[in-house]
C-alpha cells in the first residue's frame, strides 16, 4: 500500500513545484496558436535556406570555374527543389531520416525499399 502512496504523492509535489516556478505546460489554446506559427517559421525558414544557399555555391562554383551565370542557374534550381522538400518532409511529418517514413510509425523490422 505505502508503494502505491508515493508516485501519487510525489507527482502532486511536483505538480505544485512546477506551478510555483512557472514550468507548468501553456494552455491547450496556447499551444496551438503557437504550433502553427512554429511550423510556418520552419517552412519559411527551410525555403529560404535552401535557396539561398544554393545560390551561394552556384556564385562561389561561377567564380572559381569561371562559367558566370551557368552554375548559379542551376544550384538556384537545385536550392529551390530541395528547400521545397524539406518544407513537404516537415509539414507532412517526415523527420530528416533516411526513406521517408512518419517520425515514430517505423518498426524494427521495417526495410526501405528501392
Amino acid at each position: 500500500m505505502a508503494e502505491e502512496e508515493t508516485p501519487k504523492g510525489f507527482d502532486e509535489r511536483l505538480k505544485r513545484l512546477e506551478a510555483q516556478r512557472g514550468l507548468s505546460e501553456p494552455e491547450p489554446a496556447q499551444q496551438a496558436s503557437k504550433g502553427g506559427l512554429n511550423q510556418g517559421m520552419r517552412a519559411g525558414t527551410d525555403l529560404v535556406g535552401g535557396v539561398l544557399f544554393g545560390i551561394g555555391v552556384g556564385y562561389g562554383l561561377d567564380r572559381w570555374l569561371d562559367t558566370k551565370p551557368w552554375c548559379l542557374i542551376i544550384f538556384f534550381f537545385l536550392g529551390t527543389a530541395a528547400g521545397f522538400l524539406n518544407v513537404y518532409r516537415s509539414l507532412s511529418g517526415y523527420g530528416y531520416g533516411v526513406g521517408y517514413r512518419k517520425d515514430g510509425k517505423t518498426k524494427s523490422n521495417d526495410t526501405p525499399h528501392a
